[in-house]
């Protein structure tokens, strides 16, 4: 029972490593795809700089956010490998 539960906690935090490189790499995409929808958004006109700013901060956000949970995700395979090699 326990073997199995580190097992499948281990198969949770491989899943949440990769979703964090994922997010990582599709950080620029989803930046620009948020940065043509406040376009849409404010159909006037916004300064390139502002446009600018803006799209380099929500990369950023995304960027952070996919690190964050890909070092949590990092740590738990650690964890969960050691927790699992030390029960053998």
């Amino acid at each position: 029972m326990k073997k199995e539960f580190l097992r499948n906690s281990l198969y949770v935090m491989v899943i949440i490593f990769v979703i964090g490189f994922v997010i990582i790499f599709s950080s620029g995409a989803i930046g620009k795809s948020m940065r043509y929808d406040y376009l849409k958004k404010y159909k006037n006109g916004v300064s390139s700089n502002q446009l600018e700013i803006y799209s380099n901060d929500i990369t950023s956000n995304f960027r952070i956010a996919g690190q964050v949970i890909s070092t949590l995700g990092g740590f738990g395979i650690l964890l969960c490998g050691y927790a699992y090699y030390k029960d053998l």
